[in-house]
């Protein structure tokens, strides 16, 4: 356990030191406060507009910081730091397992700088925060969870282009899923759902989820994440590190 924390908290170390990561937060905050100027063009539908975009934006800065690691792990791979670090006590499931932990906590961590930003922006446009917008939020946040592993997987075997675009495609279907549904064998558990955490309808227009809801979603992100982290441990384990 400590071996893995050692390599989580190097990740998370090494992210917040990246000047991109605030640069991206303060964007998104500017572009979700910018909606409630369109209060003329929306009639009056700035709210739900301004709730709509923050989630879109919490959910694209949480899914680039978790991308990173799609990056991050072939890079290490291929310039020696991985073959370095894969010596006893640390073995390869470990390693693993401290990228997605250190990974998932800076996405994590970025959503909800962002999510917070958001609720302060909310309460001084409209006076108040009602439950159902933290629990859309609460629910992006437990995505980035299996958005990692997803992103982990593919990196635990492909570079790093490849790794990042089928992160991509495969977190898009997740989203889609009345898209893929349609595809014989593509989707049915192998796919994940995605639009189990997202709740975008139901938090612009005032229908309340549920925390018992939300709880259940990052159960199922846990759950998950653990079965792709174990079957990307396994093609790991017949991976050349050099």
């Amino acid at each position: 356990m400590h071996e893995i924390m050692a390599i989580a908290s190097s990740v998370w170390r090494r992210y917040l030191r990246l000047g991109v990561v605030y640069f991206l937060v303060i964007s998104a905050l500017i572009i979700i406060a910018a909606m409630n100027l369109y209060g003329t063009l929306m009639m009056g539908e700035e709210r739900a507009l301004m709730v709509d975009m923050s989630m879109f934006m919490t959910t694209l800065a949480g899914f680039l910081a978790a991308l990173s690691v799609a990056f991050d792990m072939p890079r290490e791979i291929r310039e020696g730091v991985a073959s370095t670090l894969l010596v006893k006590p640390l073995g390869r499931s470990q390693y693993l397992a401290g990228k997605l932990v250190g990974t998932a906590a800076v996405a994590i961590m970025v959503a909800a700088v962002v999510s917070v930003g958001f609720f302060i922006i909310h309460k001084l446009c409209f006076g108040n925060l009602p439950v159902e917008v933290v629990q859309s939020h609460a629910l992006i946040l437990a995505s980035m969870i299996p958005v990692t592993a997803v992103a982990l997987l593919f990196a635990s075997f492909l570079g790093e282009t490849m790794a990042a675009l089928l992160t991509l495609v495969v977190v898009w279907l997740g989203f889609s899923t009345g898209i893929a549904g349609k595809v014989p064998l593509l989707y049915g558990g192998i796919l994940p759902d995605f639009n189990f955490f997202n709740v975008r309808a139901e938090a612009a227009y005032g229908l309340v989820v549920g925390w018992p809801y939300v709880l259940t979603a990052l159960a199922w992100g846990v759950v998950y994440a653990i079965a792709v982290q174990a079957l990307a441990a396994v093609i790991f384990e017949f991976r050349d590190v050099k």
